[in-house]
């Protein structure tokens, strides 16, 4: 069922569809996990009405978009702050403000803190930080955090919250870490186990990595 979008929203939805529809936005297919192409589609639009193909694996099972956009398509549109636009309808620093206050991401912090403090662990990075609500728990339990996103109004949010917030993705990550956190982002990879096996190379031994996906 499709969601009922504001005035706003819609001028968005049209536009990013049309720009699909006309090449603007470059797409490209790949294979499942398992290698095989061999897929049965069960949809064309996702619940906003953006274009969003989703096909099952007739090999393996896995659910994923295919074709979608390219690496690059992905970062101009984060980096436009469409998404929050589009799924954080209204005032989103508002809302980042609201989340800080609400101590969301605790959940976060109560996963990994046991195994942090059993391993003498130091460092955390999170790649898709958003405003950095999920860093400032540990952050004020004194642990070194640092997190990239290409969103610029949250990452700026972020910073007055006191946090090393920084404009990227795992490209962009320089040094070693003890723990990453990946929460609502790795469905968002276009090449899952490549960008898995680069962000294996930022994590020290015996380090911790956290995904959390939706459902």
């Amino acid at each position: 069922m499709a969601l009922k979008l504001t005035p706003d929203q819609q001028k968005i939805l049209k536009t990013y569809n049309k720009n699909i529809a006309e090449g603007i936005i470059a797409i490209e297919n790949t294979s499942c996990l398992c290698n095989s192409e061999d897929f049965v589609k069960v949809a064309d639009f996702d619940r906003y009405g953006f274009w969003h193909p989703v096909k099952i694996c007739k090999n393996c099972g896995l659910i994923m978009h295919n074709p979608h956009p390219t690496e690059n398509s992905y970062k101009d549109f984060f980096e436009s702050d469409t998404f929050r636009e589009i799924y954080d309808a209204g005032n989103y620093i508002e809302q980042a403000s609201g989340r800080f206050k609400k101590g969301q991401g605790k959940q976060i912090a109560d996963a990994l803190l046991p195994l942090i403090r059993e391993r003498s662990l130091t460092s955390l990075l999170e790649i898709g930080c958003a405003d950095g609500c999920n860093l400032v728990h540990f952050s004020r339990e004194g642990y070194q955090v640092i997190g990239y996103d290409y969103g610029p109004k949250l990452l700026e949010f972020g910073k007055t919250q006191g946090l090393d917030l920084r404009k990227g993705s795992i490209q962009n990550v320089e040094g070693k870490y003890d723990a990453v956190i990946l929460n609502h982002v790795a469905q968002h990879f276009t090449d899952f186990l490549g960008n898995m096996r680069e962000l294996s190379q930022h994590l020290n031994p015996k380090g911790l990595v956290y995904v959390g996906l939706q459902n």
